[in-house]
């Protein structure tokens, strides 16, 4: 026999042999593991992410000047606000609403606002069981305006994989 095909029966062999220890092999096993997120190991921190990464937006109402140009710039309608007009002839904003289904990160609103109060933080995940639940409603007690993060009044994330062992 040649060596082409001494060559050629050894691969077809050892190929035969990998593919049926894949298939009735027990080797591979999976685990699934559930774990509280974000994992103290494996979590990403602010400081882990690449400076330009975009995570959901977010208004410092204490800096919004109510002006509006953030909504009638946003070609989606992502997002929505109740503002009250005060004495002194500046607006007051209550409310701000964000809806995370529609916007789709094009940055119009923040590069328009004139006070630089809608911002990007670095949180980029979320569980939503339904669309409301996509809506980010802030008001003066949602937001702490120092971190620009949001409250702990969030869901508890969950986070399900499989470990191959």
């Amino acid at each position: 026999m040649s060596s082409k095909v001494i060559y050629s029966i050894r691969a077809i062999y050892n190929s035969v042999f990998l593919a049926v220890m894949y298939i009735f092999g027990s080797h591979v096993k999976y685990r699934v593991s559930i774990e509280q997120y974000p994992d103290i190991v494996s979590g990403k921190t602010d400081k882990d992410l690449f400076p330009k990464t975009k995570g959901f937006l977010i208004n410092d109402l204490k800096q919004c000047i109510g002006c509006g140009d953030c909504i009638d710039i946003c070609s989606v309608s992502a997002l929505k606000m109740q503002a009250d007009r005060l004495a002194d002839g500046s607006m007051h904003v209550r409310n701000f609403d964000i809806d995370l289904g529609r916007c789709y990160l094009c940055s119009a609103c923040v590069n328009v606002c004139p006070v630089s109060s809608i911002t990007y933080t670095k949180s980029f995940e979320m569980i939503a069981n339904n669309t409301s639940d996509l809506v980010i409603h802030l008001d003066e007690n949602t937001v702490d305006s120092k971190r620009k993060s949001f409250v702990a009044s969030e869901k508890s994330k969950m986070r399900t994989y499989e470990v191959r062992r």
